[in-house]
């Protein structure tokens, strides 16, 4: 059941990145329930979300990036075996495990449609950019928007038979 529940995910959002093994210290948590980060909050709410820092070893790097991370929430409102499933070609790992970092800090808590805290897998794309120069806020969230949908899911493939 627990593959069937990942394969169905993986096709339904792309995956580019190798699935990475759960550690010792976070069990393997399943969940039947896919839901985009766009629905995510007919489930679950967010109650702590840090964004993750830019690498500090990346800041002289004039270079925009993304990650996408799929990840559990369980019942009891943490986030369970976050995986990298998209990024750019050629990004560092290091904006990768600053990713993931940040979504082993997320918190939730049941939203009012979800009192039996029904555990669902979903995913979030996190954006990194640090301009070297002085851009303009509106130019810079043109370009970090631009860049995250480079780690947007990729559409389902169909085969017409």
């Amino acid at each position: 059941m627990r593959l069937a529940t990942i394969l169905l995910y993986l096709s339904l959002i792309g995956c580019t990145a190798p699935p990475q093994t759960p550690t010792s210290n976070d069990p393997v948590i399943t969940a039947n329930i896919v839901v985009s980060s766009e629905n995510l909050h007919h489930y679950w709410t967010p109650i702590a979300t840090p964004y993750p820092s830019f690498p500090y070893s990346a800041r002289s790097i004039d270079k925009a990036t993304c990650v996408n991370i799929a990840f559990i929430i369980g019942q009891d409102g943490r986030v369970h075996n976050p995986t990298v499933i998209k990024v750019p070609p050629n990004t560092s790992k290091r904006f990768q495990k600053a990713a993931l970092k940040a979504i082993k800090k997320f918190t939730y808590q049941p939203a009012a449609t979800n009192s039996a805290k029904e555990k669902v897998i979903t995913h979030l794309v996190f954006s990194f950019y640090q301009p070297l120069d002085d851009h303009s806020n509106k130019k810079t969230q043109t370009i970090v928007d631009e860049i995250a949908k480079l780690c947007l899911p990729d559409p389902p493939k169909h085969t017409l038979n």
